[in-house]
C-alpha cells in the first residue's frame, strides 16, 4: 500500500519536474490516460522537424502543470479576498487546487466514461 503522503514526480521538458499525488497517480496511470503517449500533439511536424516530438501525454501533464502554476500565483496574490471576503479556509483553498489540476487535463469525463 502507497503512502497516502507520498509525492511522485516526472520529468517535462518545459516545466522541470511536475510533482502529483497518490490519486493523481491512479488517474495517470489509467489506461485511458496512457494511451495518450501514442498519440502525437504535434500531428506531422515531425516530418519537417525532427525533433519535434511531443505528445498528449506529455501535453496534458504539462498542462495541468502551467494550470497549478497560474492557480498558486492567484491564490496568492489574492489570500486577503479569497479568506476575508469570500470566507475561504485552507483546506478549500487546496480543494480548489486539486479539482483545477484534474479538470485541466478534462481528466475527469475521460476517465469516468
Amino acid at each position: 500500500m502507497a503512502d497516502a503522503d507520498r509525492v511522485y514526480e516526472m520529468r517535462d521538458v518545459v516545466f522541470g519536474f511536475v510533482k502529483f499525488d497518490n490519486q493523481e497517480r491512479e488517474i495517470i496511470n489509467h489506461p485511458a490516460f496512457q494511451r495518450l503517449r501514442r498519440i502525437k500533439q504535434l500531428a506531422l511536424t515531425n516530418m519537417v522537424y525532427p525533433g519535434a516530438e511531443h505528445t498528449r501525454f506529455e501535453h496534458s501533464l504539462g498542462v495541468m502543470q502551467m494550470a497549478t502554476d497560474m492557480y498558486d500565483c492567484i491564490t496568492e496574490k489574492s489570500a486577503g479576498i479569497l479568506k476575508n471576503n469570500l470566507n475561504m479556509i485552507e483546506a478549500g483553498i487546496q480543494r480548489w487546487r486539486k479539482v483545477i489540476r484534474i479538470q485541466a487535463n478534462g481528466l475527469s469525463t475521460k476517465i469516468t466514461a
